[in-house]
């Protein structure tokens, strides 16, 4: 599996949250996916609404832990939103990871083996508790991949 470093900017996403259930091994991740889904087609079903706070065209995952797994579907927004979640992703470097599979639970094994890749790099390491998730194909329902961005640092 390869990827693309690629530096980031500060961006705020706002939009839906929900606290995810744990995984503590492989058989409880379609559950986990299950609730990802939900979340997803919320957002899909009120894009128009959340395009017009969006400062560019793009959909966003955000998997995040606080003292539990959440996550967090939205669009990019240049100040917080009454009523919706935020998630300020940090400037910094970012390994990208693009896949055109579409199965949310075959996309959270992507994410998985992507962490894999990014411990067994002899040049990076991880460098937080989050990744973000470009989910246009997901919310347009398009041909477009589907892409995961991990911080990083170099070793």
């Amino acid at each position: 599996m390869s990827f693309e470093i690629k530096t980031l900017h500060r961006k705020l996403i706002s939009g839906l949250a929900t606290v995810l259930p744990a995984a503590t091994n492989p058989d409880e991740l379609p559950a986990v996916s299950e609730v990802k889904d939900e979340y997803i087609k919320k957002l899909a079903d009120s894009k128009e609404d959340y395009k017009v706070d969006s400062c560019e065209n793009k959909f966003y995952g955000i998997n995040f832990n606080t003292d539990k797994p959440n996550y967090l579907v939205g669009v990019r927004t240049e100040t917080e939103i009454a009523d919706l979640s935020s998630f300020e992703i940090p400037a910094g470097d970012y390994a990208e990871f693009t896949t055109d599979k579409k199965s949310r639970l075959e996309l959270d094994q992507f994410i998985g083996g992507a962490y894999a890749e990014i411990m067994s790099s002899n040049d990076y390491n991880i460098n937080g508790n989050f990744n973000i998730e470009i989910i246009d194909c997901l919310v347009e329902n398009n041909d477009k991949e589907f892409k995961v961005l991990i911080p990083i640092t170099n070793k």
